[in-house]
């Protein structure tokens, strides 16, 4: 019985170290790939393979690469039997479904995600792209509702936001459009993206008070969030009536911030963002953010704004740098 013990200690200690091995190698070679270049790498992991055929992170890495290279067949033919193994993580199910959508075939990469999502039902990031690939093979009304599923998975990813932001605005949701437009940019700040959705966001409070019944469509037929938020608006909009511009916008999202947190609706409908704001207003912060927030509609005006007003600049940067702005998942209302 002490020997066989003994034998299955050995072994484990055996496995063990071929593991770390394994896992030695492939940290060198992926922390290398700048000097070597990607097929050198691949070489390196080929003759790693050798030794330990079949590892699942050597093979992913192979994965990895051939990705980057855009050989997005050979990731394919290496990665796809990855997928049925139990080590099989969520990046995996985004690098082969990333191929497949990079070749066009946005049926495979969808089952690749759906897949992925019945082993993670918490990854924001396979409903993302699986939103995305939806939305490239046409059906965008099932992308929508694979992107919220995606916000209630993990409200802390940006993509899903980006992505329906851009679809409200496209289908005449102008509320949600500017609400989870504005939920991107707290979340993404410093991105090609981020620019793109700040000036949407613009745009669509252009449509959501310019455009007559818009406003009142929430109000009237809105779910319960819905309603709460455009009512509030509304008692505000008299503001906007000399024309739509960035300080005609800070005006009523003051306002509306004011109201929201003197009535009890902050209590029936907690929502971060407009903690945020709130924040934003009691620190003396709320109008840099604004102008930050509108600035891709006029970067003349912003910058002009921001000349004469580097210490409010200063200040917002800090509080927008250093706190994390986190939705909760707790704080998801049908719409």
């Amino acid at each position: 019985m002490k020997k066989i013990f003994l034998i299955g200690v050995s072994l484990f200690a055996l496995a063990q170290s071929y593991a770390q091995t394994a896992e030695a190698d492939s940290k060198n070679i992926m922390d290398n790939i700048q000097d070597n270049g990607f097929d050198k790498s691949i070489e390196s992991l080929e003759v790693s393979l050798r030794t330990y055929p079949n590892n699942f992170l050597l093979l992913k890495d192979k994965v990895i690469l051939n990705y980057l290279k855009r050989n997005f067949n050979d990731a394919i033919s290496i990665g796809k039997p990855l997928l049925d193994r139990p080590e099989a993580d969520e990046q995996i199910y985004i690098l082969v479904g990333g191929s497949y959508a990079a070749i066009a075939d946005n049926k495979e990469a969808s089952r690749v995600y759906k897949k992925g999502i019945a082993k993670f039902p918490k990854s924001a990031l396979l409903y993302s792209n699986y939103g995305a690939a939806l939305e490239a093979d046409g059906d965008k009304k099932e992308a929508v509702s694979v992107y919220e599923k995606g916000i209630q998975a993990d409200p802390n990813i940006s993509g899903n936001y980006y992505s329906l932001s851009k679809l409200y605005a496209q289908n005449e949701n102008p509320l949600w459009s500017v609400i989870y437009g504005e939920m991107f940019v707290n979340l993404e700040s410093l991105s090609d993206r981020t620019r793109e959705i700040k000036s949407l966001v613009y745009n669509q409070y252009k449509v959501l008070f310019a455009i007559k019944g818009n406003l009142d469509k929430y109000i009237n037929t809105g779910k319960p969030f819905e309603k709460a938020v455009a009512s509030t608006f509304a008692k505000y909009r008299s503001i906007l009536s000399g024309g739509i511009a960035t300080e005609s916008l800070i005006a009523l999202r003051g306002q509306f911030i004011v109201e929201w947190f003197q009535s009890e609706l902050y209590k029936q409908y907690p929502f971060r963002l407009f903690d945020r704001e709130r924040q934003l207003l009691k620190q003396g912060n709320f109008e840099a953010y604004n102008q930050w927030l509108f600035s891709s509609s006029n970067d003349a005006a912003y910058n002009a704004w921001a000349a004469n007003n580097a210490d409010d600049i200063k200040s917002f940067d800090n509080y927008h740098r250093n706190v994390v702005f986190k939705p909760s998942p707790t704080e998801y209302y049908a719409h």
